[in-house]
């Protein structure tokens, strides 16, 4: 091989090398795009809602939740908790309603669980009796955090989620709108019609419901897997549990859809509990 010969072999392999040394580096992650407003992250639909209720387009939310039959169990998806990690304000129920949130990795410094905050002290109701070997059967206690079920708690979720809102949009003036959530949410238990339901037995078929008639001072109880509830009484439904025969059911739903504020999902789950009393009344006559 002549000179210029090894001269451009030697040229072309160096340009080689220098190709794959450059694919080798490794790629710097793409810088978060610029924004206009602060990222609030939501763990549930509810918080979701209070937010677009007091915050309104002041601010740009993202709720981690998938569905709202999904929030207590399963965690986000990769996308959003990359996201979540530049959130300014990252807003969660706690007292474990989000199974989840324990598992995954989000900026503590940033998260704030405003339902412990508004519910520190959260009902604890029996769960279903149950067996473990020779062992006699027995109950575990269960927390139920979904205090917003009740329209004064729902206030007070309110209040601690406006608060936080407050602190990273300080000129905002938002407590106008926080306290017209407020009264929204405390008007549904100034009702005439709710006054006819305090001397009626409620069963729920979850832990979760128990909340909706806990302002009311009804007498209630959740029902163990299969049990026959109280004669008489009307049965909270949440989705998904399965109703017992030849009762007077009340469905209701925990979280609000897209677009929902929390007084309507309220005043829906109110509806529903009368029409179940003006049925069971029916029925009896």
């Amino acid at each position: 091989m002549t000179q210029f010969g090894r001269t451009m072999v030697a040229g072309l392999m160096a340009i080689a090398l220098l190709g794959l040394a450059i694919a080798c580096e490794p790629t710097a992650p793409p810088a978060p795009a610029p924004r206009d407003r602060p990222l609030v992250v939501t763990t549930t639909p509810v918080l979701r809602a209070l937010v677009e209720s007091i915050a309104g387009d002041q601010v740009e939310v993202l709720c981690l939740a998938r569905s709202a039959e999904t929030v207590r169990d399963e965690a986000p998806g990769r996308a959003d908790l990359a996201a979540a990690h530049d959130a300014d304000l990252i807003l969660a129920i706690g007292h474990g309603y989000e199974r989840w949130l324990s598992t995954v990795s989000l900026p503590a410094s940033r998260v704030r669980r405003v339902g412990e905050t508004a519910l520190p002290n959260p009902l604890e109701v029996a769960g279903p009796t149950h067996q473990h070997g020779i062992e006699g059967g027995h109950t575990h206690q269960a927390i139920a955090a979904t205090g917003w079920l009740d329209p004064a708690l729902a206030a007070a979720l309110a209040t601690a989620v406006g608060a936080q809102l407050e602190a990273i949009l300080p000129d905002a003036q938002l407590e106008p709108r926080i306290a017209q959530v407020r009264d929204e949410l405390n008007e549904l238990m100034q009702s005439a019609q709710l006054e006819s339901v305090k001397d009626t037995t409620f069963a729920a078929t979850s832990a979760d419901a128990v909340y909706l008639v806990n302002g009311l001072g009804a007498e209630q109880q959740v029902l163990a897997h299969g049990e026959t509830p109280p004669e008489g009484s009307i049965v909270l439904v949440l989705p998904g549990d399965v109703v017992p025969p030849n009762c007077s059911a009340a469905f209701l739903r925990i979280e609000p859809t897209p677009g929902q504020s929390l007084a309507n999902l309220l005043s829906e789950n109110l509806a529903s509990v009368m029409q179940a009393r003006r049925e069971s009344v029916v029925d009896r006559e």
